[in-house]
């Protein structure tokens, strides 16, 4: 994960994050606040919308104007 240019440094470190939050949940048996899980969900969601591809729909490109 530390050598792909797909994410921002932000975006590792807040991946990094979750993931060991994640990992104490399920292998220490950890049981977070409904805040802490609140926080988690909020973090997960800001990342996936972050990094979610934009397609632009055949409507958007038959409205630009022909190049030729």
């Amino acid at each position: 994960m530390s050598s792909t240019d797909l994410l921002a440094t932000e975006q590792k470190d807040s991946l990094g994050n979750f993931l060991e939050s994640c990992d104490l949940v399920k292998f220490a048996k950890y049981e977070p606040g409904e805040n802490e899980l609140l926080g988690l969900h909020g973090s997960a969601v800001k990342l996936v919308e972050e990094t979610e591809p934009h397609i632009e729909s055949p409507d958007a490109r038959s409205q630009t104007p022909d190049p030729r």
